[in-house]
């Protein structure tokens, strides 16, 4: 489809890995997904504690005030429930949130009801992307899951980093994820936590068949994360200096 061409096509330069002087951004590019379960569960709400998915209650904080702002005439979306993890709450990004955000980090606090950092948005997710986010969500809001996904501290109710897919999946049943933690944040763990969960959540749909990666061979905080992940070394990357592993369930 044409919006997933585009979609590849700006989150390609999109999701490189960082530069820092302090040491490299563990930033991955999930590919492929083989589904383990069905998606029902997700419906209900769901606790994920490493790569496994359990079924959990309802969470709406915060969710729920991204749901308030339908638009006249809109069809009603279904938004995926929230994902928890040991130390964080993963938010989907909505058609409403993504629009929030662009007003600033304080606008989007207001509408999460956590803490953001005036250092928001952390690494690739600038301006354009922010907008690139917005325009798909607008546009296709009941891909909502799909996209960029809020990574929320659960103690102190921070805003540490954001991450999520690239666009549904395929026809082929690849789908892409890349993420990016705020410095302050970084070397805590917080990208393998998210990372599990988020692969997790690709596996609990059947038409997502394999995950992959990729990261350039000197970023070791990425390539620690995707061996931790269960990704495993498969050939160059589609990015020029990039490494491809690959996870097939």
């Amino acid at each position: 489809m044409a919006d997933g061409h585009r979609a590849r096509e700006h989150l390609r330069g999109l999701h490189r890995p960082h530069r820092r002087v302090q040491g490299p951004e563990p930033v991955l590019l999930l590919r492929h997904a083989r589904a383990a379960r069905g998606p029902d569960a997700l419906a209900r709400g769901a606790q994920v504690q490493g790569a496994r998915l359990l079924p959990g209650r309802w969470h709406p904080r915060a969710h729920g005030r991204a749901r308030g702002g339908r638009h006249p005439g809109a069809a009603r979306v279904r938004t995926p429930s929230p994902l928890l993890t040991e130390r964080l709450e993963l938010i989907p990004a909505t058609r409403e949130l993504t629009h929030v955000e662009l007003s600033g980090p304080a606008a989007l606090g207001a509408a999460l009801g956590v803490e953001v950092s005036r250092a928001w948005p952390p690494g690739e997710l600038d301006a354009g992307a922010q907008a690139f986010f917005a325009d798909m969500l607008a546009r296709h809001p009941e891909q909502s899951g799909w996209w960029s996904w809020y990574w929320v501290r659960r103690e102190g109710r921070v805003l540490v980093g954001a991450g999520g897919f690239k666009g549904p999946p395929s026809p082929g049943g690849e789908v892409e994820v890349g993420y990016s933690v705020l410095e302050a944040h970084q070397r805590q763990g917080y990208a393998q936590e998210a990372v599990e969960a988020l692969i997790a959540w690709a596996f609990a749909h059947p038409e997502v068949n394999h995950v992959a990666a990729e990261t350039t061979p000197g970023n070791v905080a990425s390539l620690r994360v995707m061996e931790r992940c269960g990704l495993r070394y498969l050939r160059p990357g589609d990015e020029p200096g990039t490494l491809r592993h690959l996870r097939t369930r």
